[in-house]
């Protein structure tokens, strides 16, 4: 849709939380913020033949998300192949090594504090047409109630025991990423926040 042959009037009332709508049009995108619930809408004006409904529509239907990962660091590990790593990183004691890159240190302060993080990694050479696995299991399971490194995007979480802090490089254990994996982001782990004793199946 081109939104410049258009003129959309929204005004929306009985707000229940607090929060503001800003639209941007930029060519052929529309852009929002803020936390608001819509009770109703007393005006929509559009010009040619489009109606309310259809106008709105097209507005969700068409938006285009622009979601882009940034490679903060690299991984370097024991693991040159899926087969040489553990089913799950804590299973092992092997020890890898994070190499944040430059541009990225500054967001290390304080990590040199820290017992335990948590590592999220790209797992490149996963499978990504995965959605269903039997493997270990007696019956075919959803790759989303797995924790299986092959899924649509493969996004792969560790938890692992800082050993030392130098410089741009963390050596921790508990990493089953393979050498070479992309590093997306790395979080603090909280033992009162994160941990789960009672967590299972149903």
């Amino acid at each position: 849709m081109d939104f410049l042959n258009y003129t959309i009037c929204l005004i929306f009332i009985a707000l229940s939380t607090a929060g503001s709508v800003i639209f941007n049009v930029q060519g052929n995108t529309i852009e929002y913020q803020g936390c608001f619930f819509i009770n109703s809408i007393l005006c929509c004006s559009i010009k040619k033949r489009h109606s309310t409904i259809h106008a709105i529509n097209r507005l969700y239907e068409e938006r285009n998300l622009d979601m882009k990962l940034i490679e903060i660091g690299i991984i370097h590990s024991l693991y040159k192949e899926a087969k040489d790593a553990p089913r799950q990183g804590r299973l092992s004691d092997k020890v890898s090594e994070i190499q944040i890159h430059k541009e990225y240190t500054s967001a290390m302060a304080g990590v040199e504090d820290l017992s335990h993080i948590i590592v999220l990694y790209w797992a490149d050479r996963a499978d990504r047409s995965m959605k269903e696995t039997s493997r270990r299991r007696p019956t075919v399971t959803g790759i989303f109630a797995t924790r299986s490194p092959a899924r649509p995007n493969p996004i792969a979480f560790c938890v692992c025991k800082i050993l030392e802090v130098n410089e741009n490089m963390i050596r921790v254990t508990g990493l089953d990423a393979l050498d070479g994996s992309p590093l997306l982001d790395i979080k603090v782990y909280s033992a009162g926040i994160d941990c789960y004793p009672e967590a299972g199946k149903k």
